[in-house]
């Protein structure tokens, strides 16, 4: 995906969260459902993959649960793909600094 796809694609999907009846549990920081949430969004016309829209989501700092999961297994989701990222900038420096 180009650079100027994907700021298009989260430009369009940050205006279909704040549109949407999920802001206002979004910003009293509530986790929402990341799957009904996905359908409102795809509703919009906005064509995206749960994995993008959880990036985007964590990017963000919003909170969210899987409609079928404990919000803890979610949060152990969550981290495992913070310290993955976290990783990856670490070895990324490491080869920058050689």
């Amino acid at each position: 995906m180009t650079p100027q796809r994907k700021n298009d694609l989260e430009f369009r999907l940050q205006k279909s969260i704040f549109d949407s009846k999920y802001f206002q549990s979004i910003i009293s920081f509530v986790p929402i459902d990341i799957r009904k949430l996905l359908i409102e969004i795809k509703k919009n016309g906005i064509n995206i993959s749960l994995s993008f829209l959880t990036d985007y989501l964590i990017t963000q700092g919003i909170l969210y649960c899987d409609g079928d999961r404990e919000i803890g297994e979610m949060a152990e989701k969550v981290n495992s793909k913070i310290s993955k990222q976290l990783t990856l900038s670490q070895n990324l420096r490491r080869k920058i600094s050689k």
